[in-house]
């Protein structure tokens, strides 16, 4: 039922599954690349270093956290989740021949004098 719900509003699973696979490669990048080399010299610093490693590190945790969310509203499309409208079927316009009109006004504009 879940999938047919999906299908019925024309989305795909695609982006959620891109935007996971992306959410693993960068923790794993990230681990590998900044919170190894954090942890080790974090290790070897002294007390006047820590509070700055501290604070570069919740620098970057603060900006991953806002790119992720960023991400996730641009794939999951919050906007739609917002705006739920009761599907009807689109009307057709009517569209009146101007001259038909300006000749009916006339008509009634002289049956008025």
């Amino acid at each position: 039922m879940h999938r047919q719900h999906i299908r019925e509003r024309g989305r795909s699973l695609w982006p959620i599954v891109a935007y996971l696979s992306f959410f693993v490669i960068l923790i794993l990048a990230v681990w590998n690349w900044y919170l190894v080399p954090m942890i080790k010299a974090n290790a070897a610093a002294d007390a006047a270093e820590r509070p700055w490693l501290g604070v570069h590190a919740l620098l970057v945790m603060c900006l991953l956290l806002l790119v992720f969310g960023y991400l996730l509203l641009v794939v999951m499309r919050v906007q739609n989740w917002s705006s739920r409208r009761a599907k009807h079927p689109p009307s057709t316009t009517v569209y009146t021949d101007a001259w038909a009109e300006s000749g009916r006004r006339m008509r009634e504009k002289k049956l008025d004098e």
